[in-house]
């Protein structure tokens, strides 16, 4: 495959200028700003909807959503959380992946190759696995809309991030006593009962 010398030029100039920045091209890698690197574009407008409020241990869905430009009518995403786990599903995860995080979480999601809109916006979905312990917890997206011309030119990324509340799981329930079991107790009571009569009445005769 032939790489454009533009965007390696790019790419180095971002690393060396800016090593304390994760990159995301063309394949996805993690990504903390997207624009040190993609350049020239307008910014689109970018929003992530899904539970607010979840269970401790719980796996819930979310929805990115990349309003898209003219003439990028593609677009890419890097999801992180510093809390819980990220990983692929959903209806809109065709072409994602997960990665190791940028910004020291678990997993990252990201995409495995621009996606293509459809022509007013680009949709992706990823799943987000609660942790155990109650308290606040954030999930952080980049979405870079791009013009698909295999460089970085013409591209622009946008930055979104929802708030949760983590919420403790309730306790497990206790096991219900069986009818059987109950039955069972209750003839064994009134059989020691009856014995204990039938001795009382048979010490007195």
């Amino acid at each position: 495959m032939k790489i454009r010398p533009l965007a390696l030029s790019l790419a180095a100039a971002c690393l060396v200028a800016a090593p304390q920045i994760a990159h995301s091209f063309g394949s996805g890698a993690a990504a903390t700003n997207c624009n040190g690197c993609h350049v020239l574009g307008t910014a689109p407008t970018v929003s992530l909807t899904g539970p607010t409020t979840v269970t401790g241990g719980t796996s819930n869905e979310y929805l990115f959503i990349i309003t898209s430009p003219a003439g990028q009518l593609s677009g890419g995403l890097n999801a992180s959380s510093l809390l819980g786990d990220l990983t692929t599903g959903g209806a809109e995860s065709f072409l994602t992946t997960t990665s190791p995080s940028a910004a020291g979480g678990n997993n990252d999601v990201t995409h495995v190759t621009p996606k293509a809109g459809d022509g007013a916006e680009v949709r992706f979905s990823f799943l987000w696995e609660a942790p155990v312990a109650a308290g606040p917890a954030t999930i952080d997206v980049w979405g870079n809309a791009v013009n698909a011309n295999g460089s970085a030119t013409g591209d622009q990324a946008a930055f979104t991030s929802l708030a949760i509340t983590v919420e403790a799981a309730p306790p497990p329930p206790v096991p219900a006593t069986s009818p059987w079991s109950q039955a069972g107790m209750t003839a064994l009571l009134l059989g020691a009962g009856s014995l204990l009569v039938l001795r009382r009445r048979s010490s007195l005769s």
